[in-house]
Protein backbone atom coordinates (compact mmCIF):
# COMPACT_ATOMS: atom_id res chain seq x y z
CA UNK A 1 0.00 0.00 0.00
CA UNK A 2 2.77 2.61 0.95
CA UNK A 3 4.32 1.37 -2.07
CA UNK A 4 1.81 2.17 -4.46
CA UNK A 5 1.17 6.06 -2.04
CA UNK A 6 4.91 6.86 -2.95
CA UNK A 7 5.20 5.60 -6.50
CA UNK A 8 2.04 7.38 -7.22
CA UNK A 9 1.97 10.06 -9.74
CA UNK A 10 -0.17 12.81 -7.58
CA UNK A 11 2.60 11.56 -4.59
CA UNK A 12 4.93 12.87 -6.59
CA UNK A 13 3.56 15.87 -8.05
CA UNK A 14 3.07 17.07 -4.58
CA UNK A 15 6.32 16.91 -3.84
CA UNK A 16 7.15 18.89 -6.18
CA UNK A 17 4.90 21.22 -6.35
CA UNK A 18 5.20 22.05 -2.73
CA UNK A 19 8.66 23.50 -2.85
CA UNK A 20 8.03 25.44 -6.31
CA UNK A 21 4.97 26.85 -4.82
CA UNK A 22 6.66 27.82 -1.51
CA UNK A 23 9.58 29.66 -3.02
CA UNK A 24 7.48 31.62 -5.84
CA UNK A 25 7.63 35.16 -5.68
CA UNK A 26 5.40 37.51 -5.11
CA UNK A 27 5.02 39.00 -8.12
CA UNK A 28 1.57 40.98 -7.10
CA UNK A 29 3.39 42.90 -4.35
CA UNK A 30 4.50 45.93 -7.25
CA UNK A 31 1.08 46.55 -8.27
CA UNK A 32 -0.69 49.09 -6.65
CA UNK A 33 -4.03 50.30 -7.13
CA UNK A 34 -4.99 54.03 -6.30
CA UNK A 35 -8.37 55.24 -6.31
CA UNK A 36 -8.61 58.34 -8.33
CA UNK A 37 -12.06 59.80 -8.09
CA UNK A 38 -14.97 58.67 -5.60
CA UNK A 39 -18.59 60.28 -5.89
CA UNK A 40 -21.80 59.34 -4.75
CA UNK A 41 -24.14 58.66 -7.55
CA UNK A 42 -27.73 59.09 -7.99
CA UNK A 43 -29.75 56.21 -9.96
CA UNK A 44 -28.33 57.42 -13.35
CA UNK A 45 -25.90 55.03 -15.23
CA UNK A 46 -22.27 56.94 -14.46
CA UNK A 47 -19.70 56.00 -17.42
CA UNK A 48 -15.92 56.98 -16.41
CA UNK A 49 -13.38 57.25 -19.32
CA UNK A 50 -9.40 57.88 -18.51
CA UNK A 51 -8.49 60.07 -22.25
CA UNK A 52 -5.84 62.11 -22.97
CA UNK A 53 -7.81 65.08 -24.47
CA UNK A 54 -4.90 67.86 -24.19
CA UNK A 55 -2.06 65.57 -25.95
CA UNK A 56 0.54 66.14 -22.37
CA UNK A 57 0.63 62.29 -21.48
CA UNK A 58 -1.68 62.39 -18.90
CA UNK A 59 -5.05 60.95 -18.94
CA UNK A 60 -8.13 62.74 -17.79
CA UNK A 61 -11.21 61.60 -15.89
CA UNK A 62 -14.16 62.04 -17.90
CA UNK A 63 -17.77 60.98 -16.19
CA UNK A 64 -21.10 60.63 -18.82
CA UNK A 65 -24.46 60.57 -17.54
CA UNK A 66 -28.15 61.62 -18.05
CA UNK A 67 -28.50 64.98 -16.29
CA UNK A 68 -31.91 66.81 -14.61
CA UNK A 69 -33.08 67.89 -18.26
CA UNK A 70 -32.98 64.33 -19.66
CA UNK A 71 -29.62 65.71 -21.65
CA UNK A 72 -26.50 63.58 -22.35
CA UNK A 73 -24.05 65.50 -20.40
CA UNK A 74 -20.19 64.53 -19.39
CA UNK A 75 -17.76 66.28 -16.87
CA UNK A 76 -14.12 66.21 -16.95
CA UNK A 77 -12.52 65.71 -13.80
CA UNK A 78 -8.53 66.69 -12.96
CA UNK A 79 -6.61 63.95 -10.76
CA UNK A 80 -7.85 65.44 -7.31
CA UNK A 81 -11.44 65.03 -8.48
CA UNK A 82 -12.16 68.71 -9.11
CA UNK A 83 -14.51 69.54 -12.15
CA UNK A 84 -11.91 71.19 -15.19
CA UNK A 85 -15.33 71.40 -17.80
CA UNK A 86 -18.42 70.23 -18.40
CA UNK A 87 -20.92 70.16 -21.39
CA UNK A 88 -24.52 69.37 -21.70
CA UNK A 89 -25.66 68.40 -25.06
CA UNK A 90 -28.67 69.39 -26.45
CA UNK A 91 -31.86 67.39 -26.86
CA UNK A 92 -32.45 64.13 -24.63
CA UNK A 93 -30.26 61.76 -23.48
CA UNK A 94 -30.44 58.71 -26.35
CA UNK A 95 -30.30 55.47 -23.52
CA UNK A 96 -29.22 52.67 -26.19
CA UNK A 97 -25.46 54.35 -26.39
CA UNK A 98 -24.95 56.52 -23.26
CA UNK A 99 -21.67 56.16 -24.23
CA UNK A 100 -19.32 59.05 -24.94
CA UNK A 101 -16.78 58.46 -27.98
CA UNK A 102 -13.08 60.40 -28.58
CA UNK A 103 -11.27 61.43 -31.93
CA UNK A 104 -8.84 64.06 -33.45
CA UNK A 105 -11.26 64.46 -36.35
CA UNK A 106 -9.70 68.94 -37.45
CA UNK A 107 -5.55 66.78 -36.58
CA UNK A 108 -5.28 69.62 -34.06
CA UNK A 109 -3.49 67.67 -31.35
CA UNK A 110 -6.58 68.25 -29.28
CA UNK A 111 -9.52 64.56 -28.86
CA UNK A 112 -13.17 65.91 -29.47
CA UNK A 113 -15.88 64.31 -27.82
CA UNK A 114 -18.73 62.86 -29.29
CA UNK A 115 -21.99 61.95 -28.19
CA UNK A 116 -25.46 61.09 -29.93
CA UNK A 117 -28.40 62.18 -28.58
CA UNK A 118 -32.57 62.02 -29.59
CA UNK A 119 -35.37 64.75 -30.83
CA UNK A 120 -38.46 63.31 -31.66
CA UNK A 121 -38.05 60.80 -34.45
CA UNK A 122 -34.29 62.13 -35.44
CA UNK A 123 -30.81 60.99 -33.71
CA UNK A 124 -28.15 63.42 -33.48
CA UNK A 125 -24.32 63.53 -33.50
CA UNK A 126 -22.87 66.11 -31.10
CA UNK A 127 -19.12 67.05 -30.49
CA UNK A 128 -17.48 69.50 -28.32
CA UNK A 129 -13.87 69.94 -28.67
CA UNK A 130 -12.34 70.58 -25.08
CA UNK A 131 -9.94 73.19 -23.70
CA UNK A 132 -8.04 72.21 -21.38
CA UNK A 133 -4.71 73.50 -21.21
CA UNK A 134 -1.45 71.24 -20.60
CA UNK A 135 -1.18 72.31 -16.68
CA UNK A 136 -3.51 70.84 -14.02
Amino acid sequence: MIKQIVTSIWFLALIIAIPVIVFLPDIFSKYQVDLLLQQPTDSNIIHIYFEDLNGDGTSEIITCHKNSANELAFHVHSKDGAVKNQQNFSYNYFYRTNNLFFGDIDDNKQLEIYGFTLKKDSLFLNWFESTISNTN
